[in-house]
């Protein structure tokens, strides 16, 4: 599955602009690095200058998890920290990636495999019934596979 953050976001945004002639799309300004490396850590800034080029590179094409936990393998933290995305499942009103109930258990074991000690932090997902279900699933996953 395609990532939904990629730089085809604002260009898909000006396409659209210009085919309704909406006005102008004009190039921004360029200020050069400084100020934005006024407010962000170089390290950080050089990552994000390089990632994407570097994902597609790769030939990643959505695999956003497994190459996640083999990156956080080669920078060897003593914990993890997950953000559980519950917006994910295949019957949330605003998901694309359409997952089943068992790829978070799947997600859960993928994530114990790193055996780190972990930190799941509830994040996103709807009102909906198999939220629950779902986040007892990827815990579950994790604890099997611990």
């Amino acid at each position: 599955m395609r990532p939904f953050e990629g730089p085809s976001r604002a260009q898909y945004i000006i396409d659209r602009v210009r085919a309704v002639d909406l006005g102008a799309v004009h190039a921004p300004d360029d200020f050069g690095m400084d100020p934005i490396l006024a407010v962000h850590d170089a390290g950080l800034v050089g990552f994000l200058q390089v990632a994407w080029d570097d994902w597609l590179a790769e030939g990643f094409k959505g695999e956003a998890l497994a190459d996640a936990l083999g990156k956080v393998a080669g920078y060897g933290p003593d914990g993890l920290i997950i953000s559980l995305g519950m917006d994910r499942f295949e019957t949330d009103p605003i998901s694309f990636f359409k997952l089943t109930r068992d790829d978070f258990t799947t997600d859960g074991a993928d994530i114990a495999a790193a055996n780190l000690p972990t930190l799941f932090v509830m994040e996103g997902g709807y009102d909906i019934s198999e939220i629950g279900v779902n986040a007892v699933n990827v815990l579950q996953g994790f604890e099997s596979a611990s």
